[in-house]
Parts: C-alpha cells; structure tokens; sequence
C-alpha cells in the first residue's frame, strides 16, 4: 500500500511540475543513438544523465542510467526504478510488482520535457 501510495505522489508531482515554465536551450538532440540494456529493452541514449525540475523551491530529479536503472527524487526522497524507452514514450517502474508508467517524452538540447498523467509538458533540465 505505502509503494502504492508513493506512485500516486509521484504522478500528482509531475502534474504539479508541469504548472512551472520551462527553462533550458531550444535546439535538436544530437543524435538519436539508442542503446540495449541488460534485459535486452531499447534506451535512446539522449535521456541518460541528471534531469531536474525546480517548483514552489523544492527540486525533482530524475537520474536515468544507461543499465535502464536509475532514481527519482523526489524534493529529497529518494525512489529506484527501472526504464526503458521506446516509440517516444518512457517506461518506468518503480516497483517490480507494478505495471511501468508510460509517458510521452522527447529530449530538446538540454531539456527533456515529458507529459504527464494529466496530459501537460513537464519540463526538466540537465544538469548532468
């Protein structure tokens, strides 16, 4: 039930975050490599790194590993995943036992910019 929980605050976040502006370059990734992880799943290789979104003085971090594993913290709290990419959407799961989180996504220079439950553009920048 707590991990249950814990989803759901993570997709109210992400509506929440995508009230904010976003910030970073405009501009084409600059290349469209794709990867396979340990498991065999695609990863574009342009949404590996430190994704950060700022709003109401708290930071959300997504941290995407080019193994399909990675953490998203959230304000300070700290949630493992897995992920994958495929057909311009991202799957995430926080849980073994849940079913991954779908969301569209696309990687514009420095921003990744994502759409959540709500149907809005969450925008992250790189920051590393």
């Amino acid at each position: 039930m707590k991990k249950i929980i814990s989803l759901i605050l993570v997709v109210m976040l992400l509506g929440t975050c995508g009230l904010m502006v976003g910030c970073g370059k405009k501009g084409d990734s600059s290349n469209n490599e794709k990867i396979t992880d340990a498991k065999g799943r695609e990863i574009d290789a342009n949404i590996i790194g430190k994704w950060e979104c700022k709003f109401a003085g708290s930071s959300y971090i997504y941290t995407f590993k080019k193994d399909g594993k990675g953490v998203y913290d959230v304000a300070g709290t700290k949630m493992k995943l897995e992920y994958y990419t495929k057909k311009g959407k991202v799957s995430i799961r926080f849980n073994p036992n849940e079913e991954d989180m779908k969301l569209d996504y696309k990687v514009k220079g420095d921003t990744l910019t994502v759409k959540d439950s709500l149907g809005k553009d969450v925008k992250y920048k790189k920051i590393d």
